[in-house]
């Protein structure tokens, strides 16, 4: 896998076990779920220390089983894409609030240094520990970063 940060590869993996999902849908029965369960394993291993990762593709994988046993009428594609954009969306939710409060904490004029790439490049759209830095920034403040 080649996506860093843990917010980031939750997304990546959510998504990848919605392709899995979407690929399987031609199998039927103990094949549907072999397949599935090989191509879980087959993202896990990309990043084995992810734990992001392993919570993408377990609630994905879930939330397809559960539908299964519920036959809610939903088709196990569209409940697996459904579950990778919530957890997506999730992240964008958990880093803006980050930002909102971590805001609250800088002042106008501060100079910041930080060794932390967790932007946008880490995290699916706002990031996590520069996102008080861009809370702050759209809240007037002028902040330096080294």
């Amino acid at each position: 896998m080649i996506v860093r940060g843990a917010g980031a590869i939750g997304a990546t993996a959510g998504f990848a076990m919605a392709q899995v999902i979407a690929e399987a849908s031609g199998c039927d029965g103990d094949s549907f779920l072999e397949f599935v369960r090989k191509g879980k394993q087959r993202i896990e291993i990309t990043r084995p220390t992810a734990q992001n990762l392993f919570y993408a593709t377990n609630r994905v994988y879930d939330a397809v089983m559960n539908s299964l046993k519920n036959s809610d009428g939903d088709s196990t594609s569209s409940v697996a894409i459904k579950e990778a954009m919530a957890i997506a969306n999730e992240d964008v939710e958990s880093c803006q609030f980050i930002g909102q409060h971590g805001a609250e904490l800088i002042q106008d004029g501060a100079n910041i240094e930080t060794h932390c790439n967790a932007g946008w490049l880490a995290f699916v759209d706002y990031g996590s520990a520069l996102s008080p830095i861009y809370s702050a920034r759209d809240q007037g403040k002028h902040v330096h970063v080294w």
